[in-house]
């Protein structure tokens, strides 16, 4: 039996390819690297759950390092094609740190307050998936 908050997501997503992850040190380089603070809510989730794939590879999340031929989520955040299509971080727009297996991403966007919605990005469509901090 999974315990902890996130139980019921690694029960629903059972783990492929689970990594650990330093949730302290990866918020400090999203923060160095963006300029925008990572959501408390999400900080919990890479404590518990980490990064990697889930799902039978439904769901990535990235993390600090390259995993399984999978960028880190800094590198994947300032792959030069995001600008085209999405604001920088800093100006509101999101950071990404995970997709599913269609390439629709998972994301936050900051704007001085560390509880706004993750948000689902599919074909540069915003959509609130979560109102928690």
């Amino acid at each position: 039996m999974v315990e902890g908050d996130f139980a019921a997501f690694l029960t629903a997503f059972p783990p492929l390819d689970r990594q650990p992850l330093d949730a302290e040190a990866l918020a400090a380089d999203v923060e160095s690297a963006f300029g925008v603070q990572v959501p408390t809510a999400l900080m919990s989730f890479w404590r518990e759950v980490g990064c990697g794939s889930f799902a039978d590879g439904e769901l990535h999340f990235f993390g600090s390092d390259k995993i399984a031929g999978r960028e880190s989520l800094v590198t994947w955040n300032q792959s030069p094609f995001w600008r085209d299509v999405v604001v920088a971080p800093a100006e509101g727009g999101p950071v990404f740190f995970g997709e599913n297996c269609f390439g629709d991403q998972i994301g936050f966007r900051y704007n001085g307050r560390r509880d706004l919605p993750a948000n689902a990005v599919g074909a540069c469509d915003g959509r609130t998936v979560s109102n928690g901090t």
